[in-house]
């Protein structure tokens, strides 16, 4: 709650009329607070338009209307007797109240939040997904670690051909190329044709990626 805001809400609170509170709600105000009498008596002609008698007269009926008393139980006790000084009482007073109703509000605002009705269910859900999102790193020497939830990379497919019996006659310095095992590439959509849609594919082949 602002500090002008609670002022008014007292003045109402206090039936202060505020056409005539205009010398309580300045006064009282954040920045006057720190003013002796003395200091803000030099400013009230250019803050309310008013002279030193009228603004002590209405300073008077600010100190009634916030005094305790029969008709006003809730007031200031403080200022239910003469004494000097009643500027710092009612200050002390009001920021008391100002600090009181400032945490019940607070209080407030905690308890509607709690009573909002939390699908716990649909939390859990959705701290379960977001666990279960696996992140692909780039390589940190090539351009930094950059971070990406998915990556498709494409990926061949070959058709094995089977290896024919070794030719005893090879030389022994070709004999490496008795265990080169011979690939095909094969175009995706081919293979999805053929293999996949109208099985034409020997038992004997065998496609890998």
């Amino acid at each position: 709650m602002l500090w002008d805001k609670f002022l008014i809400q007292m003045a109402n609170e206090h039936d202060y009329d505020l056409s005539k509170a205009d010398v309580f709600l300045v006064r009282f105000k954040e920045q006057y607070q720190e003013f002796t009498e003395s200091e803000f008596k030099k400013i009230i002609k250019e803050l309310l338009f008013i002279d030193e008698d009228l603004y002590k007269k209405r300073m008077s009926v600010v100190y009634k209307k916030f005094a305790q008393s029969k008709e006003n139980p809730t007031g200031c006790p403080e200022l239910a007797y003469n004494g000097p000084h009643k500027f710092n009482k009612l200050l002390a007073w009001l920021k008391k109240k100002y600090s009181e109703r400032s945490a019940t509000q607070a209080d407030n605002l905690l308890l509607s939040r709690s009573s909002i009705p939390i699908d716990w269910q649909q939390v859990c859900c959705e701290v379960l997904k977001n666990q279960q999102k696996q992140w692909l790193t780039t390589c940190s020497l090539a351009s930094g670690d950059r971070q990406m939830l998915d990556m498709y990379m494409p990926l061949g497919l070959v058709e094995r051909k089977k290896l024919p019996r070794p030719n005893p006659d090879i030389p022994s310095e070709r004999g490496s190329e008795l265990y080169e095992e011979k690939i095909t590439p094969i175009e995706h959509e081919v293979f999805f044709a053929q293999v996949l849609k109208q099985g034409q594919s020997p038992k004997s082949r065998v496609f890998r990626t």
